[in-house]
């Protein structure tokens, strides 16, 4: 009996995990939990970024508080540490976006979700739709000023030997951030002119993410 009930469970589970990944199949529906992954991203930068202001203006005050700083520097670096990494694995979901396997990109943005700690089925009912979104897109959607934007922070980090978060040029892709949702015109055109300073081509970046961008920025 206990056999029974134990092989009945795994079989309920395993139908229900396949429903479950058969609710996330379309490219939109892949792109709304990346919206999702996107605000918690800046949730993370938020809980680091008064911090680091507090450390530049010590920073630059004179005599330096070497005492402050170095008790600055702890309580940050651990936050941005985290900020980063998660950065950079929902980043890395980019690719499989690309190839058109919105399943797996589900799958992957559920998995990182878990690692960290926080609810995307809740967060995604919170969420703004990307259907919503593209429909007040001129240019550059929303998705697509996103996507660039990631893409771009991911080849500068390689190009630079992981040093592209230290200059003021991250931080400025930082700072505005937002303006990928209310203005993506802008936030695009922040990267198109900053990316030949890194040697990066904004045209390749499109070009190995053509499945997810409808329209060039």
């Amino acid at each position: 009996m206990t056999k029974k009930i134990l092989g009945s469970s795994l079989l309920l589970c395993a139908l229900l995990g396949s429903s479950l990944n058969a609710k996330c199949t379309t490219q939109n529906e892949a792109l709304n939990k990346m919206m999702s992954m996107n605000v918690h991203s800046q949730e993370l930068k938020n809980a680091y970024q008064d911090i680091y202001n507090v450390f530049v203006a010590e920073s630059n005050k004179r005599p330096k508080n070497i005492a402050r700083l170095t008790k600055l520097q702890k309580e940050l670096k651990p936050k941005m540490k985290l900020y980063e990494s998660y950065s950079m694995e929902v980043a890395s979901v980019g690719k499989v976006l690309g190839n058109n396997n919105y399943t797996k990109a589900c799958e992957m943005y559920e998995n990182i979700a878990k690692k960290y700690h926080f609810d995307l089925t809740t967060d995604e009912k919170k969420t703004i739709k990307v259907e919503d979104l593209n429909k007040k897109a001129t240019m550059c959607t929303p998705m697509e000023a996103d996507m660039l934007a990631m893409s771009f922070i991911n080849e500068a980090r390689e190009k630079t030997n992981g040093k592209f978060t230290s200059t003021s040029d991250y931080q400025t892709l930082m700072k505005n951030a937002g303006k990928s949702l209310q203005n993506p015109d802008a936030a695009c055109e922040i990267i198109k002119k900053m990316a030949p300073k890194y040697g990066i081509s904004v045209e390749a970046i499109l070009e190995k993410n053509k499945a997810l961008f409808k329209r060039k920025p």
